[in-house]
């Protein structure tokens, strides 16, 4: 069904049939439905963990001991964040909520890709003030409710709403979409004027419910007004309680690609408007880049003479490049400039940034077909992009329980076998490895405190003069950073130039330099962990409570740098001013009325500017632009002088975290000395738990694996037997793009030992995780082990055989022949040097499980492996 055109727009997709919106995404609704089935099996596992965790401590806690042996071994419960729990139960469903400044395209856009006639009001400028949202249903079922509130609409009681019914539009040859328009028209409209009446009508909530194939994979759609500094604080109020109650990934449209005014004030509006604790994802969707837009950016005017140039072939040529420059365009915005990474090769874009793209809004009679591949693959996009943001907490979720797990079987490993000559070496290791770690991470990350000084400077004298103008200003209430100022400053100079400061030149320049140097330090912090850590207790204790922010990927994003880094005295003596500002309010006329030439000569110039800054009293223009370059220009000799505060923070903050580490360090040795004595006790203690430890390992470990694949089940060839031993049979198997792949899964005759399964898998992640030397992020072409020739576990699958029976698959590489093969065909030719090779090959793996705390306990030819070019 073709949308409706529109008189007061000609935002109009060409040809948008529902069917064209939903091309590509036939899967989209698995995938929604196994998230969610991902998600509430989290939410199952985390709150059997966290009683049977609760339990493990009170075990631990009735030893015989003076001390209590948990405070060492077991962080606290409260350290696992469980409030997604809570507040993601009642979105089951995919969470979208479209925002943007006014005339940006964003109702159009929003029928287009839900798949609908143009049933909401369309103009230029605000055209409505309501929150609206779509949500599926049937035919026979649409309807429009109104709910008093958005938090009414989520209680039980919501008994204050008018149901509006909508079924008689909906037939079986055709939907009446003009009649559903011009039924709702009232609910929608704005109101003409801002009354008492305008801020009760406008706080009301309405739900919208129709047939639409997007809604119907599991997605509820928000539109929502336009938000602008001198708007309603009811509308402000009615998106932040949105965002609290929903938690939608907020997808931002805006028209110009260089981020025009208006969209940068709705932008900033909406960020000011909304907790930075409650701060929700964001894609931003550049609108009406129409395909001769694209084509003259990139060099080809629009006229007959170079209409041999607008094909198929050549859009397809210049896309990648004309996307790249408006993502540019956007990242060198000031308002979204720290929250994006700088990408200068369109090849890596897809890889680097998720959250960006562009679409065409407007009729197109230039290549519409081009136009609208384009907008259907940024509603791809928007979707996939929206299904990743709703499993990032669930997946942080099952990484956290993991981490702790993790935590326990140290301990376990601790409590049973340690000398205390043994804990003395340990702990001249841990030592150790501190001061090694400690040195090279400040040797990493000294040059980025001097790189982003000088970003700082660049940027300041970049935009100087900008910062002028707009200080000068007696009024700002359009300013972009009016929603960080509104509450400080009123007119004041200094204080408006200190916040842009620290919005538009320090932040920038910070996130600049984090992007350019965050995969080096990514790269030196995971190295350093994951070296030979498992059989060190201390180290790994300490390193959980110490460095567990040093470790984390957000750390690395933003986080670090700007706490070490963004340590500019902005503030002055306040006290001082205030006392200048005394003696300067009874001659405020006079220093008004002086000639600025005159004035400027006179000694005490600046602080008597300062001073009726300060009070608000500084009137005169040219005084204010005179009083605005001193104080830039002193604020630029300051920021050069502190050069050095950069490294002594630095240092600072190193120095305290390398103390914390020793001390934890040190109070856990001194612990497990004084416990020596009730070892077997603690240990005995500890092993009743394994079994339900290690189930929870492994199930949140599969379903991690399964986020991955999107959906994807793998398909196992049962048909044909790999290998076989004593519990286990193997299997060759796909997943997905992965090819070539082995299962290893529990035989039906070992049923009754079902938990042998988890144990297996857990000492199959315990080996990966000790030779991995780099974070594969479950991609087994990049995984790279520092110990080789073991056969890495790739990923878990938990396969449902019958109604009540599940089995736990181990998913390995699979290799071409064992050894006991390979000595079948060779034994006759085998030569000596390759005998001894296998043989030291096998030795070194063997040294290396020992060496942290494991015994194969069935070496033999059939379970050495080999690959293609009889590598074992």
């Amino acid at each position: 069904m073709a949308l409706a055109s529109t008189t007061a727009s000609n935002d109009v997709l060409p040809k948008p049939q529902n069917e064209s919106l939903t091309s590509g995404l036939n899967n989209m609704k698995q995938v929604i439905e196994s998230n969610r089935h991902i998600k509430s099996t989290i939410q199952r596992i985390t709150n059997n963990f966290m009683c049977m965790y609760m339990d493990f401590q009170d075990s631990l806690a009735k030893l015989p001991s003076k001390e209590s042996i948990t405070d060492v071994y077991t962080e606290p419960i409260e350290s696992l964040d469980f409030k997604f729990l809570n507040n993601h139960q009642t979105h089951d469903r995919i969470q979208l909520a479209l925002c943007g400044p006014n005339s940006s395209g964003k109702t159009t856009f929003l029928q287009s890709f839900v798949g609908i006639g143009n049933i909401l009001p369309i103009d230029v400028g605000p055209v409505s003030a309501r929150i609206v949202k779509l949500a599926y249903a049937a035919p026979l079922d649409a309807c429009l409710v109104v709910h008093s509130s958005i938090q009414d609409s989520y209680t039980e009681n919501d008994k204050e709403k008018h149901t509006l019914p909508l079924s008689e539009y909906f037939d079986d040859s055709a939907t009446d979409w003009k009649g559903i328009a011009k039924a709702i028209e009232g609910y929608v409209a704005r109101p003409k004027e801002n009354t008492h009446e305008f801020n009760e009508w406008a706080k009301q909530f309405l739900e919208i419910r129709i047939p639409s194939p997007i809604l119907e994979l599991g997605i509820d759609v928000y539109d929502t007004p336009g938000l602008l500094f001198h708007d309603e604080p009811v509308l402000k109020e009615n998106l932040k309680e949105l965002v609290r109650l929903v938690r939608p990934v907020i997808v931002f449209l805006y028209a110009n690609a260089t981020f025009a005014k208006d969209a940068n004030e709705c932008y900033l509006m909406i960020r000011s408007t909304i907790d930075d604790s409650e701060q929700p994802p964001i894609f931003y969707l550049n609108t009406r880049q129409d395909i001769s837009t694209l084509f003259n950016g990139a060099g080809f005017i629009s006229n007959r003479k170079n209409q041999k140039y607008f094909t198929v072939k050549k859009y397809h040529e210049i896309f990648p490049s004309e996307r790249l420059k408006r993502y540019q365009e956007l990242y060198n915005n000031v308002g979204t400039s720290n929250k994006l990474p700088m990408i200068e090769d369109s090849e890596i874009f897809d890889k680097k940034c998720d959250n960006f793209d562009i679409c065409s809004i407007v009729s197109c009679s230039l290549l519409p077909d081009c136009a609208l591949e384009m907008t259907k693959q940024a509603c791809q996009r928007i979707i996939e992009y929206a299904v990743k943001a709703e499993m990032e907490k669930p997946l942080e979720m099952a990484n956290q329980v993991l981490d702790k797990i993790d935590s326990i079987f140290n301990f376990i490993a601790s409590a049973s076998h340690r000398t205390e000559e043994q804990w003395k070496d340990i702990r001249l290791n841990a030592e150790k490895w501190g001061e090694h770690f400690f040195q090279n991470f400040q040797n990493e990350l000294s040059p980025v405190a001097e790189k982003v000084q000088e970003k700082i400077l660049q940027r300041f004298d970049q935009h100087s003069t900008d910062i002028i103008e707009r200080a000068v200003k007696l009024e700002r209430s359009d300013d972009p950073l009016h929603c960080k100022t509104r509450d400080v400053v009123k007119t004041n100079i200094k204080d408006f130039i200190k916040i842009a400061i620290q919005e538009e030149v320090i932040k920038f320049a910070v996130n600049e330099t984090v992007n350019e140097s965050k995969e080096n330090i990514r790269t030196t912090i995971k190295n350093a962990i994951l070296i030979n850590v498992e059989k060190n207790e201390l180290l790994t204790v300490a390193q959980r409570h110490v460095l567990m922010d040093v470790s984390s990927d957000s750390i690395t994003q933003r986080g670090l740098v700007e706490n070490m880094l963004y340590q500019l005295s902005l503030a002055p003596s306040v006290l001082l001013r205030l006392v200048r500002g005394f003696s300067a309010v009874a001659y405020q006329d006079h220093w008004n009325t002086l000639n600025t030439t005159v004035l400027k000569a006179k000694e005490k110039f600046y602080v008597m500017m300062d001073a009726m800054d300060s009070f608000s009293v500084l009137n005169n223009e040219s005084k204010r632009r005179e009083f605005a370059k001193e104080y830039l220009k002193r604020r630029r000799s300051k920021i050069d002088a502190e050069k050095e505060l950069y490294k002594n923070n630095l240092q600072l903050w190193i120095a305290n975290k390398e103390k914390m580490f020793k001390n934890n360090i040190k109070s856990n040795y001194k612990l497990a000395i004084s416990h020596l004595n009730i070892r077997d006790s603690a240990y005995q203690s500890t092993m009743s738990y394994i079994r339900c430890f290690t189930e929870f390992e492994c199930e949140l470990a599969a379903l991690k694996d399964l986020a991955k694949f999107k959906a994807h089940h793998p398909v196992i060839d049962e048909s044909q037997k790999l290998g076989s031993g004593a519990h286990f049979d193997i299997y060759p198997a796909e997943w997905g793009n992965k090819k070539n792949l082995a299962v290893k899964k529990l035989k039906q005759s070992s049923n009754q030992y079902g938990y042998l399964q988890y144990l297996e898998a857990h000492n199959h992640r315990k080996i990966t995780k000790l030779s991995q030397i780099t974070d594969s992020e479950g991609d087994s072409e990049s995984l790279k082990l520092r110990i080789q020739h073991i056969a890495p576990l790739l990923y878990l699958y938990k396969q449902q055989e019958t109604e009540d029976q599940n089995k736990l698959c181990m998913v390995l590489e699979r290799y071409s022949q064992s050894l006991d093969k390979y000595l079948e065909k060779k034994i006759s030719t085998i030569k000596a040097d390759e005998v001894l090779k296998i043989a030291l090959d096998m030795i070194d793996v063997l040294v290396f499980l020992h060496a942290n705390d494991i015994v194969h306990r069935d070496i033999k030819s059939q379970n050495i492996l080999m690959d293609e070019k009889n590598q074992c």
